[in-house]
C-alpha cells in the first residue's frame, strides 16, 4: 500500500481539510440540495459554529455549542475535572453522553407572496458527494456549490442577494426604480431574544449571538455613488427599513447590512485526519472524519447527538493542491472511520475502515451486506473520546469510481465481535500511546 510522506499527511491534518469547508472570504459556499437534506432546503452554507439553510420563502440559521462539542474530544475536561463538557437545550445540565446544545432561528420574508426565482451564480469547480445510508436512491453525487444566491423579484421590483464577504455571509436588497422598499418585512422566529441596540440588530440564541450592523444604503447615478441615510425599524419580531431623509425614486437603491456571527470558540464543525494517499498522476487523496450536525426538524432550541454521528470524509486534490477535485462523504447512522486508502490502476479509490452503522452504504453485490453476524458486531467501544462505536465494530471496504461520485463496490467484513480496533486492555502486548493507535 502506497503512503504519503508523514510531513504531507501532517499538512493535510493541520489544514482542517476534512468535512465542512471554512467560511472565509470567497471560500464560503452555497451547496445545492440534491436530496441530501430536507426537501424544503434549496442551498446550505457553512457559517462559524453553524449553518445557513436557504429556503424558498425564508432563511434558517442553525448554530451549535462549539465549546461543548470541543469538550467531547480527547483531552477535553470540564472545570470540575469530569471529561466531556455536555449541555442540553434546557441549560448546562448533564444529559446523556454525546449530547450538545444547538439552536436554530428562521427569518421569513413576510408579505413577499408568490414564489421568487432562486438563482445561483459563480459556480465553484469542486463537486461534493453524499453517500450516506444504505439506500442508493438517497445518495447525492456531483453536487455543485456556488458563491452567490439571488432571490429574483422576492418583492415586486426587489431582489435579495446572498454572498460571501470578508469571511462571513452577507445579504443585500436591490430595489429597482419605482419599487417600494417598505414592502420588505423580515419576520424573525425561534430566537431567544431580538432587540435594537444603538442601531444594531442583535439576535440572541441559547448558544450564540448574531449581530447585524446598521444598513449602509446607497444609490449610484451619473455623479457617482451617494450614501442614503437609513436605519432598522423593529416592531415586535418584524424588521423593516426606514429612510429618514428619503432617496431618489428614479434610481436603484441598495440596502446593505453586514452580519457578524459570535460563538463560544469561533470554531467550525470539527474534523480529524486519519490517512492519505496518491495516484499515478500525482493527485492527492485525504481521508478523515467529520463531526457535522444534521438539518433540524424544527425552529428553536433543540438537542442533537454527536456521539456516533461521525462520517468518513474523503477529498481529492490536484497534484499541487491548488484545486479540490471532489469531496465525498461516506457513512451510516453511527461511527464510520477510514483507516487506509489506496488507488488502483483504474484511478478508483479503495477505502478500508471500521463502522458501527447498520445502514452503512453497501452495494447490491456485496460479499456481506449485513452488519456483524445476526446484527451483532461486538460490544460498545469508545476507542477515542468523541468516537463511539455504539454497536461494536465491523470492517468495511468501499471502492469509489474515478470521479468519486458513485460506489463501484462496498461491503461489510466481520464477525460477531469487534473488528478492526485496538482497544486498551483488550489485547496483551498492544501499546496504545499515540494519537490514532487505536485505529492502526
Amino acid at each position: 500500500m502506497r503512503r504519503l510522506p508523514f510531513l504531507l499527511l501532517l499538512i493535510f491534518v493541520s489544514s482542517r481539510a476534512f468535512g465542512e469547508e471554512k467560511p472565509a472570504g470567497p471560500s464560503l459556499r452555497f451547496t445545492r440540495n440534491d436530496g441530501q437534506w430536507d426537501q424544503d432546503v434549496r442551498y446550505r452554507a457553512v457559517l462559524p459554529g453553524g449553518f445557513l439553510f436557504v429556503k424558498k420563502q425564508s432563511l434558517q440559521y442553525v448554530f451549535y455549542d462549539t465549546k461543548a462539542l470541543a469538550g467531547q474530544h480527547p483531552g477535553a475536561h470540564r472545570e470540575d475535572g469530569a471529561p466531556g463538557a455536555r449541555a442540553s437545550a434546557q441549560g448546562p445540565s448533564r444529559p446523556g453522553p454525546g449530547t450538545i446544545r444547538a439552536h436554530g432561528f428562521e427569518v421569513q420574508f413576510g408579505g413577499a407572496g408568490g414564489t421568487p426565482e432562486l438563482l445561483a451564480s459563480r459556480e465553484t469547480p469542486e463537486r461534493r458527494n453524499y453517500l450516506l445510508g444504505n439506500q442508493p436512491g438517497a445518495w447525492a453525487a456531483d453536487v455543485p456549490s456556488f458563491e452567490q444566491i439571488l432571490y429574483r423579484n422576492l418583492y415586486p421590483g426587489i431582489d435579495l442577494k446572498l454572498f460571501a464577504h470578508n469571511g462571513t455571509a452577507k445579504y443585500e436588497f436591490i430595489v429597482s426604480p419605482g419599487a417600494d422598499p417598505a414592502r420588505i418585512r423580515l419576520l424573525y422566529q425561534g430566537m431567544s431574544g431580538l432587540a435594537l441596540k444603538d442601531g444594531f440588530l442583535v439576535t440572541t440564541t441559547t448558544v450564540n449571538t448574531v449581530t447585524e450592523t446598521p444598513p449602509y444604503c446607497y444609490q449610484a447615478g451619473k455623479d457617482g455613488q451617494r450614501e442614503v441615510a437609513s436605519q432598522f425599524v423593529l416592531e415586535g419580531n418584524t424588521l423593516s427599513f426606514r429612510f429618514p431623509k428619503g432617496y431618489r425614486r428614479d434610481l436603484p437603491l441598495v440596502i446593505d447590512p453586514y452580519l457578524v456571527f459570535s460563538t463560544y470558540s469561533g470554531s467550525f464543525s470539527d474534523n480529524w485526519g486519519f490517512t492519505a494517499t496518491y495516484d499515478e498522476a500525482g493527485n492527492l487523496y485525504s481521508g478523515g472524519i467529520e463531526f457535522g450536525n444534521r438539518f433540524p426538524a424544527t425552529t428553536g432550541a433543540f438537542q442533537t447527538t454527536f456521539a456516533g454521528n461521525v462520517d468518513v470524509a474523503v477529498l481529492k486534490y490536484t497534484p499541487d493542491g491548488s484545486a479540490l477535485l471532489y469531496a465525498t462523504y461516506l457513512g451510516g447512522e453511527e461511527a464510520d472511520v477510514p483507516h487506509s486508502l489506496v488507488v488502483n490502476r483504474a484511478n478508483e479509490l479503495i477505502i478500508f475502515g471500521t463502522t458501527s452503522s447498520f445502514q452503512f452504504p453497501v452495494t447490491a453485490t456485496a460479499h456481506d451486506g449485513d452488519f456483524g453476524i445476526g446484527g451483532i458486531g461486538g460490544t460498545p467501544a469508545d476507542p477515542l473520546n468523541g468516537i463511539t462505536y455504539a454497536w461494536g465494530s465491523d470492517l468495511f471496504v468501499s471502492r469509489l469510481n474515478a470521479a468519486g461520485n458513485a460506489l463501484a463496490a462496498s461491503t461489510y467484513l466481520g464477525g460477531s465481535g469487534n473488528d478492526g480496533l485496538n482497544l486498551p486492555g483488550w489485547f496483551e502486548g498492544i501499546a496504545i500511546s499515540n494519537y490514532g493507535d487505536q485505529f492502526r
